[in-house]
């Protein structure tokens, strides 16, 4: 939705990745490719009165199930069974050139729907239709938190409750029949960072919000239309009402893999849940207060009766929550090096988040966590290869954009090696001509190239008593005149930097 300013967090990579976003609703289409599979927890709590003509919508009809194909959307010939996969595409739908707020965090789905086929429950709309007890609200809450308690670190960032019980409250409704469990659930979910974001209710009314929203921990959502800040005419709203966002002909997913138009604060609070999971990836550690009080204080202003409210702007609260700068980049990903010799390579992948990168800086050091070897910049590729001396080394990238150097990757480590000595020189020959004596090999095949080649000889297999001498340039030929008769045993040995080789085959050389 271009009117909330999603996309600017998007292009710095903030997208709700490694987050979710809990739907508590008439279930979920996993299947729809608006999600991508991005559905990563179901559960069902739905109970069946037969005094109110009431049956649950749980896999077989039992009051509750956790798993796979718990939450998935109830049946299309049932009025309303649509809404939970409409609500979560507003969320964190991504797909088709459309996306929800949050368009890579997950889904947890949770149905909290049962069945009514009472035409005086049902009313206005045909029946059958889907209405949810309070009851079973509270034990999807109450299965949320077991989820965030049971996972480290927790990874949920806000409840979505599109739904509302009839009537409306002008101030907090904490005391209200069933309302107090509530409030505690809801409590016991904010204090694990986690808010709970309900609509305000579709009665018009200027003066009251309905249950649950009106629960003075909650987030309450009103609706504005879809492209003019103007309170949507069927949006409750009282002067506890949280923020606004857009409510009024929301595209989103349905069942089946197709999209409708809907309105209502049901389409608004999903706005609010999935910028949550933005703020959350920005933010890990803020507090429902934190992002609150940012989203409140950077919303655009939209006065309805005599009252006004913010709408949210979520550019604007990323700025706010980041000390009024452009969050700086994420580390790069997946650091790693090949050697060939002492000729090394590092690549890595660019930071999830962040935006433009300007330049990445490689820290070297010889021990963990320091850079006392020198930091280098790589420019904006994505990898750099140099010539490195013998050591070890711990290498991490950092990459920097207009708002700053972000936080080094992750540490990866490599060590260079002496190089071995050359292999010994080979196909070594002596050609005698009188008093001359002329001795030709060839190179090593392996190692680097010799800088001088050593000539020994001696009186007997294996001595060098006679004669050791270096030449003084790389050749492999070299003539000695004035030879004296005798035998002689001669090896030629390859010299480097690394060391000397093996002698070469001996040659037995007779001069007459």
């Amino acid at each position: 939705m271009p009117i909330i300013r999603s996309a600017p967090l998007w292009q710095y990579g903030y997208t709700g990745i490694g987050w979710s976003v809990a739907i508590l609703d008439t279930g979920v289409d996993s299947a729809h490719p608006f999600f991508g599979g991005r559905v990563v927890s179901q559960a069902c709590f739905s109970s069946t009165d037969l005094d109110e003509d009431a049956t649950s919508l749980c896999p077989d009809g039992v009051d509750s199930s956790i798993g796979p194909g718990s939450a998935e959307a109830c049946p299309a010939s049932i009025a309303g069974c649509d809404h939970g996969t409409h609500v979560a595409g507003i969320a964190a739908g991504s797909g088709g050139g459309g996306a929800g707020v949050a368009r890579a965090a997950s889904v947890v789905a949770i149905q909290v729907y049962s069945r009514f086929d009472s035409a005086a429950a049902c009313s206005p709309d045909p029946s059958p239709c889907v209405l949810s007890y309070a009851s079973d609200q509270i034990r999807a809450l109450e299965h949320v938190l077991a989820i965030a308690q049971a996972t480290s670190p927790n990874r949920i960032a806000a409840v979505n409750l599109s739904l509302t019980f009839p009537g409306v409250f002008a101030g907090a409704c904490d005391t209200a029949a069933g309302m107090t469990v509530f409030k505690q659930a809801v409590d016991d979910l904010r204090a694990l960072g986690i808010a709970t974001v309900a609509a305000s209710g579709n009665d018009g009314s200027t003066g009251g919000i309905g249950r649950p929203a009106c629960v003075s921990s909650m987030v309450s959502v009103g609706s504005t239309a879809d492209t003019v800040d103007m309170v949507s005419g069927f949006s409750n709203c009282s002067p506890q009402l949280s923020l606004l966002a857009p409510g009024g002909n929301i595209t989103s997913s349905v069942p089946g893999g197709g999209f409708s138009v809907k309105s209502g604060t049901s389409m608004a609070a999903p706005h609010v849940a999935g910028a949550w999971a933005l703020l959350k990836q920005l933010v890990p550690g803020a507090s429902v207060s934190t992002i609150l009080g940012a989203l409140r204080g950077t919303g655009v202003t939209v006065t309805d009766s005599f009252r006004s409210y913010p709408r949210i702007v979520l550019d604007r609260a990323a700025l706010a929550l980041n000390g009024g700068v452009p969050p700086p980049p994420s580390p790069p990903l997946n650091p790693s090096v090949l050697t060939n010799g002492n000729f090394v390579t590092l690549q890595w992948e660019a930071p999830m988040t962040g935006g433009a990168i300007s330049e990445y800086l490689v820290l070297v050091g010889t021990e963990p966590g320091v850079a006392d070897a020198g930091t280098f910049s790589a420019g904006t590729a994505q990898a750099i290869s140099a010539t490195v001396a013998t050591g070890t080394y711990f290498v991490r990238v950092a990459a920097r954009t207009g708002a700053g150097q972000g936080s080094p990757s992750a540490e990866v480590s490599f060590t260079v090696l002496p190089p071995p000595p050359p292999n010994a020189p080979a196909s070594a020959t002596a050609n005698v001509a009188g008093s001359r004596v002329t001795l030709s090999w060839q190179a090593p095949n392996t190692g680097a190239m010799p800088t001088t080649y050593r000539l020994e000889a001696g009186s007997a297999p294996g001595l060098a008593n006679l004669a050791v001498f270096d030449t003084t340039t790389p050749v492999t030929t070299i003539v000695v005149d004035g030879v004296p008769p005798g035998v002689y045993y001669v090896r030629i040995r390859a010299r480097t930097a690394a060391g000397t080789s093996s002698p070469s085959t001996e040659l037995v050389v007779t001069v007459n």
